[in-house]
């Protein structure tokens, strides 16, 4: 009597672990994707061994397809999101949210970054693109933000309090925290190095 409960028992819950999985069986369906059979060219260059069709409608790799049309791509991994940007500050965005970007500062979008990844984030603007105004506007909005302006004593190489009304340093550095911004000046273009330290 005690083995047929026990069947009875187990038949039980199997039944319901059936049951209860039916209407992910249910959802299940086979989907027919073609991959590489639609060419894909952008300004003459084939693009195209990576599409897929389905259902009428052909789908390409973002990335590949936003750089060929000279995009910048990023994908900003805490919001889960991919981001396609016409200009370079998409670095901002990507690595160093907290931190205006320039061009929402100085409305200045040519720039060119030399060196992004999570720690350090480099670029230049030419000072032909921004003059003197915008780069104090950008440093007036960092300081707003909690950063503090040094310059670097040529002679001792101590970090002394920079001023606006001071005489234009070669270097200035901004720091909040363990976030440094170095903003040298040489030459044709200003040098932005933002670094996590």
């Amino acid at each position: 009597m005690r083995n047929l409960a026990c069947f009875v028992a187990g038949f039980g819950v199997a039944l319901v672990v059936i049951a209860g999985n039916s209407s992910v069986w249910a959802q299940s369906r086979e989907v027919v994707v073609l991959q590489g059979s639609v060419r894909l060219l952008v300004d003459g260059s084939n693009f195209g061994s990576d599409t897929l069709l389905y259902n009428g409608s052909t789908y390409v790799p973002l990335r590949t397809v936003s750089e060929a049309l000279g995009f910048n791509v990023s994908f900003h991994e805490p919001s889960n999101t991919a981001i396609i940007s016409t200009n370079s500050e998409i670095a901002f965005l990507e690595h160093f949210p907290d931190i205006p970007t320039f061009e929402s500062v100085t409305g200045i979008s040519n720039i060119n970054i030399l060196e992004n990844d999570v720690n350090r984030l480099r670029f230049t603007v030419s000072k032909q693109a921004s003059t003197e105004y915008e780069f104090l506007q950008f440093v007036a909005r960092l300081t707003s933000l909690g950063f503090t302006n040094y310059i670097q004593n040529p002679a001792s190489g101590t970090l002394q309090p920079w001023a606006d009304n001071n005489e234009w340093p070669s270097t200035l550095i901004l720091s909040r925290g363990n976030e440094q911004i170095i903003i040298s000046m040489s030459g044709a273009f200003y040098t932005f190095s933002i670094l996590r330290i």
